[in-house]
């Protein structure tokens, strides 16, 4: 073959082939696509690629009150499943590396409530673990800022007892000590769960006595939000009644 001929049917072959493709776009940590770099010439100095798209802390964080409000109705019915399920997206988070290095020990904080969550196999374990949760929430949100309160609206004339308790756990939640003692009073004051099935007599009776506690300023918070939820969801799982 003359080398005239060879070269003729490499740029058949060429052509035949067709064009190279292009490089794919960079994809950034959350999967959004970042342009490909333009090309640079010989002597051009090197341009600063992209920077990597990652989650944002607030909203990283409203992921975080999310899972946690999930996880505290969880609770509140007794559902273990439920539970589970929820503490381990929390527990195995995989975001928490992005964030800040002041951020970190709160986060670990967080998992290791979760994990208790996740581990729990009786109630009171897992109320107990919510209330870990809550404190590192606190904690969390008294260095770094958290979200504005939301305002407590009054309570209607003969609202149902349950609907009372539902608003002072949402107030007990509240990393505010304003809306801590407006909780406690709320529970403290809410009528009497009198019941003639014994065990639940005695769990209202339990119940009122952690708000008369929460109310006075007794032991630390997290044991007594943990006591108080596991109180309810005992309750409404004796009683096979799901709240909303």
């Amino acid at each position: 073959m003359t080398a005239t001929s060879s070269v003729a049917s490499l740029f058949l072959f060429a052509i035949a082939l067709g064009p190279c493709s292009d490089p794919q776009p960079l994809t950034s940590l959350v999967g959004t696509d970042a342009p490909a770099p333009a090309p640079q010439s010989a002597g051009e100095a090197p341009r600063e690629l992209p920077k990597q798209q990652t989650q944002t802390a607030h909203a990283f964080m409203r992921d975080h009150a999310n899972v946690a409000d999930e996880l505290r109705h969880a609770v509140i019915a007794g559902r273990f499943d439920l539970i589970h399920r929820t503490a381990a997206v929390m527990a195995s988070d995989a975001w928490s590396a992005n964030l800040r290095p002041d951020y970190l020990p709160h986060v670990a904080a967080v998992r290791h409530a979760a994990t208790a969550a996740l581990e729990a196999r009786s109630m009171s374990a897992a109320g107990a673990a919510l209330g870990e949760l809550g404190a590192a929430c606190a904690s969390c949100h008294r260095e770094q800022g958290g979200p504005p309160q939301p305002k407590s609206e009054p309570l209607a004339d003969g609202v149902g007892t349950m609907a009372i308790h539902a608003a002072a756990e949402q107030a007990l939640w509240d990393p505010s000590a304003a809306a801590w003692k407006q909780g406690a009073e709320r529970l403290a004051e809410a009528p009497e769960l009198a019941s003639d099935v014994d065990d639940v007599d005695a769990l209202g009776r339990e119940l009122r006595d952690l708000a008369i506690e929460a109310k006075a300023g007794g032991p630390p918070r997290a044991d007594l939000y943990g006591g108080i939820m596991a109180t309810c969801s005992t309750c409404h799982r004796r009683l096979n009644v799901e709240p909303r």
